[in-house]
């Protein structure tokens, strides 16, 4: 199958890049048996490959084969997703739709935050069987991140803190360039929504710190799928509710096969 000469080939790109740790890295995973049905899984901002990986892992185990994409500027350092537009990483995500595309009868997608409204652009244009988004947003929660396209010029990075099993994985330090380029990327899906009509399924946690919550449960409102559902979970759950610490991650992984294997049944 030539999607893994391709997951290969992207491997390599990211070595090339700079991407050191292997974790960091695209990857691929598929069942024992043969599938036609795959998922495009997209990480969040400061984030990698990494983060996705209890998803492909649990979709695995029930029938669905997963492509981990790796948004340019990320798993390398922070310099580098300074210099990073909203753009190139639409084009990564489009590039793993059109590899599994090419290779599966049924493509969904399932995206966090950041990767959620990349998937969310991306499906005016690539045919998804359903997508489900984790912790989508329309704004983020520090006050003063509307102006980082202005502050960036003075204050280059903010800290940011990690669980230290996680830290390999995610960058200290946010470069605010980027968070200018995910405003951008905000004002673009805003125009998008309601022309949005693929199945979708959106979770959130009401203990979320990196967001706005009630932007997601907007952005809920405004989408035009017909077929759409929000699950918020309790003040428990933070940002990446698939995450290994997340008290939820369980449920999650549970309610997007299911909302999939619904999906399947429907065609």
């Amino acid at each position: 199958m030539k999607v893994f000469n391709a997951v290969e080939v992207m491997c390599a790109a990211a070595m090339q890049a700079g991407v050191d740790n292997v974790a960091n890295r695209p990857f691929l995973l598929t069942p024992e048996e043969p599938t036609e049905r795959a998922v495009l899984l997209v990480h969040g901002f400061t984030a990698s490959p990494w983060e996705m990986r209890p998803v492909a892992e649990y979709l695995q185990t029930v029938g669905f084969a997963s492509l981990a994409v790796r948004l340019a500027g990320h798993g390398t350092y922070p310099e580098d997703l300074a210099t990073r537009r909203w753009q190139e990483w639409r084009n990564d995500v489009a590039a793993g739709y059109r590899l599994l595309a090419e290779n599966y009868r049924q493509v969904f997608a399932v995206g966090v935050s950041t990767g959620a409204l990349l998937l969310l652009h991306r499906s005016l244009t690539d045919r998804y069987v359903g997508l489900t988004l984790i912790s989508p947003y329309l704004r983020l929660r520090h006050q003063l991140a509307p102006w980082a396209d202005w502050l960036h010029r003075f204050i280059p990075y903010q800290r940011a803190n990690h669980a230290s099993t996680a830290a390999p994985y995610y960058y200290a330090r946010r470069p605010l360039a980027g968070v200018a380029q995910l405003n951008r990327l905000v004002a673009q899906i805003k125009t998008e929504l309601p022309k949005m009509k693929t199945p979708t399924l959106i979770l959130g946690g009401a203990g979320d710190r990196t967001i706005d919550v009630g932007s997601t449960r907007t952005l809920f409102n405004r989408l035009g799928a017909p077929d759409k559902t929000c699950h918020q979970f309790g003040p428990e759950a933070a940002h990446v509710l698939c995450a290994p610490e997340s008290p939820v991650q369980g449920e999650t992984l549970r309610r997007i096969a299911e909302f999939f294997n619904r999906q399947k049944a429907d065609k």
